[in-house]
């Protein structure tokens, strides 16, 4: 069995479990000691893939070390996460598209950020805005998992499409209600300080004096005989007639000349 196709995901000195890939599928066993001999189980069909991932999760096994299984339960790769999802194997470019969002993971939890230069690879049309760190979640993502939901509300606010096949292990709603939550935090403090300048800007009278002095600017002017142009003489009558004249159908009269 080749380096890597074979996975202990516990070990005990009365149990072990692991999970074996192969060309065809990928087999998860466990195995019960019995007195001397390992009694197997395995959700795989195939009696003879049975018993070779069998022998090979024991073979595996020797040399480890005992421990609880609780705590050394690997964590799950997104692969294997939408294979179990979607109970049948994954065609080379889905392969290849989740090994971009776990290398993207990886990455992420190795530098403790992402960037746009490293989202632009799960579509190419991402923007690339600049250089700085995104923040797209509220808390690191503690899995896989949670990493890629974060990744799918991100993608969508920008407009742009992830592959069909992640649908169904992807939390939309949940994952936009913590973004929803997040956001609105950190917009308070924001809008607390807009108020607070808004409401410095009326500044205090410095004395009475001044406040009566600026009552008396603002009070409405007195009531007063509005003040008429002078007309040059003639113009009201010419105005008149030529009102006369718009309405007049016939010829025009001398005095409109």
């Amino acid at each position: 069995m080749e380096k890597g196709r074979v996975r202990l995901e516990g070990h005990t000195h009365q149990s072990i479990e692991g999970r074996v890939k192969t060309e065809e599928e990928t087999v998860r066993v466990q195995l019960t000691r019995k007195g001397l001999l390992w009694e197997s189980d395995s959700d795989t069909e195939d009696e003879d893939l049975h018993h070779l991932a069998s022998c090979a999760v024991i073979l595996e096994s020797e040399g480890q070390p005992e421990s609880d299984v609780s705590a050394t339960v690997p964590e799950k790769t997104l692969h294997e996460i939408v294979e179990d999802k979607l109970s049948r194997q994954l065609t080379p470019s889905e392969e290849q598209y989740l090994a971009k969002v776990e290398k993207r993971f990886e990455r992420y939890r190795t530098l403790g950020e992402i960037h746009d230069h490293d989202l632009v690879r799960l579509n190419s049309r991402w923007p690339i805005q600049s250089y700085d760190p995104l923040k797209l979640w509220p808390e690191p993502p503690q899995d896989v998992l949670e990493f890629w939901n974060y990744l799918a509300a991100a993608l969508l606010e920008r407009k742009l499409t992830y592959p069909a096949f992640l649908e169904n292990v992807t939390d939309l709603p949940g994952t936009r209600a913590r973004l929803q939550s997040w956001r609105e935090q950190e917009d308070l403090p924001r809008w607390a300080e807009r108020i607070r300048e808004f409401s410095q800007r009326e500044a205090p009278c410095p004395s009475r004096g001044s406040c009566a002095s600026s009552s008396r600017l603002l009070r409405p002017a007195s009531k007063s005989a509005p003040r008429r142009r002078k007309t040059p003489p003639g113009t009201i009558w010419l105005t008149r007639s030529l009102r006369n004249c718009w309405n007049w159908s016939g010829p025009m009269p001398c005095d409109c000349r």
